[in-house]
């Protein structure tokens, strides 16, 4: 362990960390173990059935004592079960359901906790970048509940189009009290799903370009999704794409 927990509240916590305790774990090769107590790091704590996970969010030092701990905020992210033989955390999801007591003990997350805490659980997704401090463990956003929320209440058309080995539904359920048209175009050099695969709602046309043209002159916003190649033919032909 590398410190206790000190004080619970409804999000977050406090918790004493030893310093000495750090300083062993920065020589580690884990890099998440190295980073241990640092602000933005990971922790753990145990609870009676599996480990409730949290990040650091700020630290001071503790002037109660010797002066050989700090105090640090932290903030829960959620909570996992315990695989007896392994030790590993399985069955990771968000929010608490069971909080820890002061006293508790507080343990480094590590890598592989991490790519626990950080897997998908089978939505469609796009990489935003990787989780610090690992190199290999993929940050990623969920794409119906980004739109989902974005959209609330607005209506719009929708320009789709979707390589095959994607979920059709996993975009257009989300967004479907706000669907006015829904337009479902070729993604150029690859696969990708019919107007069919979207419903008796969908229209199939030959590209983006036609799409547009065939919307009304409503004034209602219009989302072009389904797939980044398509993302990136229309940044192309707009001459918008990035550096």
């Amino acid at each position: 362990p590398i410190g206790v927990v000190l004080d619970v509240a409804g999000s977050g916590s406090q918790v004493a960390l030893d310093l000495e305790r750090l300083n062993e774990c920065m020589d580690h090769d884990d890099p998440s173990i190295a980073l241990a107590g640092q602000v933005g790091s990971q922790i753990k704590i145990r609870t009676r059935d599996g480990w409730l996970l949290a990040s650091v969010r700020n630290q001071k030092q503790d002037r109660r004592g010797a002066g050989n701990s700090v105090v640090a905020n932290i903030d829960f992210m959620g909570e996992g079960m315990e695989e007896r033989l392994t030790g590993k955390i399985h069955s990771f999801r968000r929010g608490v359901t069971r909080y820890p007591i002061p006293g508790a003990l507080v343990y480094p997350a590590t890598t592989e906790d991490l790519r626990q805490i950080y897997s998908s659980d089978g939505r469609s997704a796009i990489q935003i970048g990787t989780v610090y401090p690992t190199s290999d463990i993929r940050a990623g956003m969920y794409i119906d509940a980004m739109l989902g929320e974005h959209f609330a209440g607005r209506r719009l058309h929708l320009v789709i189009g979707m390589l095959d080995a994607k979920d059709p539904a996993a975009l257009t359920e989300p967004l479907a009290p706000n669907i006015v048209s829904l337009s479902v175009v070729p993604v150029p050099g690859h696969e990708w799903h019919p107007a069919a695969a979207f419903g008796a709602r969908a229209a199939g046309k030959p590209d983006v370009a036609t799409a547009l043209a065939d919307l009304p002159a409503d004034g209602l916003p219009v989302l072009i999704a389904g797939s980044l190649y398509l993302a990136g033919e229309v940044l192309r032909l707009n001459a918008e794409l990035p550096d």
